[in-house]
């Protein structure tokens, strides 16, 4: 008794380490009236100093007012990394669509990195073993400054775009997003593509996609990663068959699990990070991602009640009926019924299918049969 005990505390302790992180937020300069955010991911166990791995954030670069910019951001998976394997992220700000161009939102950036390299001994960081990754909209700019910074020795992109001279297949950036961030004529689209602007020996990269995302499309990723290793680099592109734009979170936890390996992966190699500090990675993660699995059975008295997403609001009435609500519109009745681990609900506009995270937290759907969404997943949780 007294050793399960024992093992029971060291597991609460061991999956308690995984958000141990600290995070320190200041402001990295102020132009033109606006305050430039950033945000410092540091690891709370391990032995430094560590490598720096800077992030540039996503967001079709909307967001933020006249007189403020968005936010720097770090993704949950890139926090949980930071103590796990012993890396500092630095979550980057810059100026959007509507604070500025291009070339502005590169100026912030270049000037945040400025500001954590002179403050790298607060942080026990080793500038000399540096990173870059960015999300969707955010890849084009972490892309250049991964090329342009000399310590740079890895880059890591979701979802993004990389030439904006022959960019097709994508939805975004759309001629509007284009014109409103200064990336018009050919010479600005040129100097904004990475794709045209490799240096001689580029950092080892990873590229991930979902196979359904046509907002940002794959085929970015698979031809950048063929320039790449054209220039000599080490570069792959993972595209996952069943996901869309987004995917990198654990909602999606076979796809979370293995871009977090994959990455770590990648720092071993090039960054330097201890192997040790990996040895426990997968089994961690498998404890973070066991509740948003799906129940291998559901019963009706799983999911009695109201369950509420952005838009929509599903309340199962009995063991076979319910109503649906999309935003303030009138309700609309359902049938339902459980197939072992599948909800399968009709009602006048066909059929849906859900599965119930492992934890009960959530009612999920994957959207199946939509050009723009087939494989998100939505989830709804009980009110």
């Amino acid at each position: 008794m007294k050793n399960s005990l024992l093992q029971l505390l060291f597991g609460l302790a061991l999956m308690g380490s995984t958000w141990a992180a600290r995070e320190v937020k200041d402001i990295a300069y102020t132009i033109e009236g606006f305050e430039i955010p950033i945000k410092v991911v540091v690891p709370e166990t391990g032995e430094g100093p560590f490598p720096v791995v800077y992030h540039v954030h996503g967001g079709g670069w909307n967001g933020g007012t006249e007189t403020s910019v968005p936010a720097p951001s770090v993704y949950a998976g890139f926090r949980f990394l930071s103590d796990q394997i012993g890396v500092i992220h630095v979550g980057l700000a810059y100026r959007g669509k509507i604070q500025g161009d291009f070339q502005d939102a590169l100026h912030d950036l270049r000037a945040s990195i400025r500001w954590f390299e002179l403050r790298a001994h607060e942080f026990d960081a080793d500038l000399s073993r540096v990173g870059f990754s960015g999300g969707s909209a955010g890849t084009p700019l972490s892309a250049i400054l991964a090329q342009e910074t000399p310590a740079s020795r890895t880059f890591v992109g979701f979802f993004g775009v990389y030439d904006l001279l022959n960019n097709p297949e994508s939805l975004f950036p759309d001629e509007d997003a284009r014109a409103a961030f200064g990336l018009v004529s050919d010479e600005q689209k040129h100097a904004a593509s990475v794709f045209h602007n490799l240096r001689t020996s580029p950092p080892a990269s990873l590229l991930f996609h979902g196979a359904h995302d046509i907002l940002t499309h794959p085929s970015q990723s698979l031809r950048f990663a063929q320039r790449l290793q054209e220039q000599g680099a080490i570069a792959e592109a993972i595209i996952y068959p069943e996901v869309n734009h987004g995917y990198f979170s654990e909602r999606y936890p076979v796809e979370f699990k293995d871009t977090l390996l994959r990455i770590a992966e990648l720092y071993v190699e090039h960054l330097g990070v201890e192997t040790e500090n990996t040895a426990r990675l997968a089994a961690n993660i498998d404890a973070r991602i066991a509740g948003y699995l799906p129940r291998e059975a559901i019963v009706p008295s799983d999911v009695l009640g109201t369950w509420s997403g952005r838009r929509e609001t599903f309340t199962f009435i009995d063991a076979s009926t319910g109503e649906r609500r999309v935003n303030s519109k009138p309700t609309r009745p359902f049938t339902y019924h459980i197939d072992c681990g599948t909800l399968i609900l009709t009602d006048e506009s066909g059929t849906t299918e859900f599965y119930l995270q492992r934890d009960g937290r959530a009612l999920c759907l994957i959207v199946e049969n939509d050009i723009r969404r087939t494989g998100q997943r939505f989830a709804f949780t009980k009110q």
